[in-house]
This record gives C-alpha cells, structure tokens and sequence, in this order.
C-alpha cells in the first residue's frame, strides 16, 4: 500500500537526496519532495503542507537550526 504523507529532505549533497528518496520510496512513500537550499526549503514549506521534514544542519546558505527556526514560523510540523 502506497503511503500518503507528505516528506520534504533538504540536504546539500544530492547523493544523500537520492539515497533518502530510493529508500523511502522502497518503503512506499510517494510524496516526496527535496531542497538543497534554505531559500528553496522555505519556499516549499510556504507552499505545501509536509507531515515530515528530514533537515541537514550543515546547508551551504544558513544553518540547519535557523532554517529550522525560519520554518516553524509557518508549520508546526
């Protein structure tokens, strides 16, 4: 059975994107989108709903906890 929830992955190195997604989508998560940026993290979470997000820390543009500061201004997630 295919799963429903919403996952965002935001990581710099698009071999770490890649491996999450195959693996999660091995476990039947369909909605899955990924961010390199913190620009383009929160422009995803501005503009969808996420029942999950995996976060790196070490983003070439702002750190992981101030990113994480910056999303919880619009989600609770």
């Amino acid at each position: 059975m295919k799963s429903t929830e919403k996952i965002l992955i935001v990581d710099d190195e698009v071999g770490i994107l890649k491996l999450l997604e195959i693996t999660l989508r091995k476990e039947n998560f369909i909605n899955i989108d990924a961010a390199s940026t913190g620009k383009d993290t929160l422009q995803l979470v501005k503009e969808n709903h996420y029942d999950i997000i995996l976060l790196d820390i070490m983003l070439p543009d702002i750190s992981g906890f101030e990113l994480c500061t910056e999303i919880r201004k619009h989600t609770n997630t």
